[in-house]
């Protein structure tokens, strides 16, 4: 599996819009990863593709 990091708008990467490399057909874009703080408080401007024992335990997309 390959990992890489891409650069683009931010409404297209999070709406799955952006062509990129970094996200598979299978893959989802989310805004929080496990151990992250709360994404509502800090609007982050970066999208995770996270492992499924990433994910946050909360449910946050």
């Amino acid at each position: 599996m390959m990992r890489v990091l891409d650069v683009g708008p931010i409404d297209q990467i999070a709406d799955g819009s952006y062509e990129t490399k970094a996200v598979g057909p299978n893959d989802a874009v989310v805004r929080q990863v496990r151990s992250m703080a709360d994404p509502e408080l800090t609007n982050p401007s970066i999208r995770f593709v996270p492992h499924s024992k990433g994910l946050p335990e909360s449910g946050h997309d």
